[in-house]
């Protein structure tokens, strides 16, 4: 699975370019237990019907990312979120993104 680094961290990520510019990217947040593979095809479906940019990605310590050392603080979700989202969607290309899934609403 393809993935980037995003402040020392590697974070698999897969993203389906848009086929027509200039509406924000989808950005894929999945839940505590998951990774992109609960997405399955459902990204690249998204990206088709919307024409829309689909970033989807494994947060830290699940999926194909890099592990988490140490436990998660009951708000590592929503840290996660504020701290490496944005960072996430600048190294994309996408400055600003709606969100599908799961993750805090005042994110990115």
């Amino acid at each position: 699975m393809p993935s980037v680094t995003v402040d020392g961290v590697r974070l698999e990520c897969r993203r389906i370019e848009a086929t027509h510019a200039g509406n924000p990217a989808i950005v894929m947040l999945h839940e505590g237990l998951g990774s992109i593979a609960v997405w399955k095809d459902f990204p690249h479906a998204l990206a088709r019907t919307t024409g829309r940019a689909v970033i989807a990605y494994s947060r830290r310590g699940h999926g194909g990312s890099d592990p988490l050392s140490g436990p998660r603080s009951v708000g590592y979700m929503h840290e996660e979120a504020l701290e490496v989202l944005p960072r996430l969607l600048g190294h994309n290309g996408a400055g600003r993104a709606n969100r599908a899934g799961c993750g805090p609403s005042d994110a990115a």
